[in-house]
C-alpha cells in the first residue's frame, strides 16, 4: 500500500511539472536586452573565482598546495567547513555560492574561444579544473552534475552554428564521464577520500541512486496518520534559509519534525533525501504535492523564455546559471532558495552595473 501511494506521489508530481508548463504565457524574454563584453566577462569570472574561494583560502593561509591535500581528505573534515548552526564566519562561508557561476561562465567563453586571449583561456581552464576537482573530491554527485549541465548548456546555447555532430562528438563522451565518475565519487565519498584510491574494495557494483521512492513511499505510512502535516512550515524554512543566524540568532533549526525523525532513522549525521514530492507531501498531502508541481512547472517554461536571446551573452549565461537553482529545487524544496543567490547576482549585475560598464567602454 505504502508503494503504492508513493508511487502516486511521484506521478502526481510528474503531471503538475508538466502541466504548469502550460500556465504561463509565451511572452519574449523578461530579461533587459544587455550584453557582455569579453574583458567584461573575464572579470566576472575571475571575481567569482576570487570571492567565491576566499573562505578557503583564508582557512589554508593562501597554500595552494595545501589546498588540494585538504580537499582530497573525507569530507567534512577541511578547516573551511561550518557548523551546523553559522556564526559570524559563515557570512564568508555563504559566498562560496559564486562559485556555481563559474561553470557556465565558462561554457560561454569556450563556445566563443575567438574573442578570448590565449592566456585568458588558460586561468579559466585551470579555475575550472580545480572546480571541478573541487565537486568530485566532494563526494556530492548533484553538484558535480550540475556543474557539468552548466557549462555544456551555456556552450550549446552560445556556440554560432552548433552542428549535431558536433553536438554528439561533446555531449556523448561527456555523458558517459560523467556516469563513470559519479559511481567513482560514491566509492571515494564511502571509503573515505581521494587519498583511498589504492583500496581494492569495492561497495557497489553499479550506478547508485538513492532511495527516494522509498522514502517517499515510507513517509505516506506516517503523515497524517502517525504526525500532521507540516502546512507552511516547509516552505518557510525554505524562506529562511539563506539568512545568516548571526543576523537572526533565534532562527529556527529546522523542522518539529524532520525526515530522518519521521522515518526513525535520526542520528545528528545521517540525511535523507525524498525529492519535492516528498516535502510537498509532507506539507499538505497530495494536494500539496499537486500545487507543488504546478508551481514548479510554471516557474520552468517562464525561465525557458530567459535564455531566448541566443544574441545576447547576458541572458545565455544567466539562462544557464538557473539550472543549478532547478536541480536543487527538485532534490528539496529546503535547500532551494540559497542555489537562486548565484543567479540573482547574475541578474543584479546585468540591471545595474553591466549597463554602466558598457557606457564607459564606448
Amino acid at each position: 500500500d505504502a508503494a503504492t501511494r508513493g508511487t502516486g506521489v511521484v506521478l502526481l508530481a510528474f503531471f503538475g511539472l508538466v502541466l504548469g508548463r502550460h500556465l504561463v504565457s509565451t511572452r519574449s524574454n523578461p530579461v533587459a536586452p544587455v550584453d557582455f563584453k569579453p574583458g567584461h566577462l573575464f572579470a566576472l569570472f575571475l571575481f567569482a573565482f576570487i570571492v567565491g574561494y576566499l573562505h578557503i583560502f583564508i582557512a589554508i593561509n593562501f597554500d595552494p598546495i595545501e589546498m588540494i591535500t585538504q580537499m582530497a581528505r573525507p569530507r567534512f573534515s577541511q578547516p573551511w567547513g561550518r557548523g551546523k548552526l553559522g556564526d559570524i564566519n559563515a557570512l564568508l562561508y555563504e559566498l562560496n555560492l559564486l562559485i556555481y557561476l563559474l561553470p557556465p561562465i565558462a561554457g560561454f567563453m569556450f563556445a566563443r574561444a575567438r574573442q578570448f586571449s590565449v592566456l585568458q583561456k588558460m586561468i579559466v581552464i585551470s579555475v575550472l579544473s580545480l572546480t571541478f576537482f573541487y565537486a568530485f573530491a566532494q563526494g556530492t554527485r548533484n553538484v558535480l552534475g550540475t556543474y557539468v549541465i552548466a557549462m555544456f548548456g551555456a556552450y550549446v546555447l552560445s556556440k554560432p552554428d552548433l552542428k549535431l555532430k558536433r553536438l554528439l562528438m561533446v555531449g556523448a563522451p561527456l555523458a558517459v564521464l560523467l556516469l563513470f565518475v559519479s559511481m567513482l565519487m560514491l566509492e571515494l565519498r564511502s571509503a573515505g577520500g581521494i587519498s583511498s584510491l589504492g583500496n581494492d574494495q569495492r561497495q557497489y557494483d553499479t550506478l547508485y541512486i538513492d532511495h527516494n521512492m522509498v522514502n517517499i513511499s515510507n513517509l505516506t505510512n506516517v503523515f497524517p496518520d502517525v504526525v500532521d502535516y507540516l502546512g507552511f512550515e516547509i516552505p518557510f524554512q525554505s524562506i529562511i534559509k539563506p539568512i545568516p543566524r548571526a543576523l537572526w540568532p533565534s532562527k529556527p533549526e529546522g523542522l518539529s519534525t524532520s525526515i530522518e525523525a519521521a522515518l526513525g532513522t535520526f542520528d545528528g549525521v545521517t540525511t535523507l533525501a525524498c525529492t519535492f514530492a516528498g516535502e510537498a507531501y509532507m506539507a499538505f498531502g497530495f494536494a500539496g504535492v499537486l500545487i507543488t508541481g504546478l508551481m514548479f512547472g510554471a516557474a520552468a517554461g517562464r525561465w525557458n523564455q530567459v535564455g531566448q536571446d541566443r544574441n545576447s551573452s547576458f541572458s545565455q549565461i544567466l539562462y544557464a546559471s538557473g539550472f543549478l537553482c532547478a536541480a536543487m529545487s527538485m532534490r528539496s524544496l529546503l535547500v532551494m532558495v540559497p542555489f537562486m543567490l548565484p543567479t540573482l547576482a547574475m541578474w543584479v549585475i546585468g540591471k545595474f552595473w553591466l549597463p554602466k560598464a558598457s557606457v564607459h567602454a564606448r
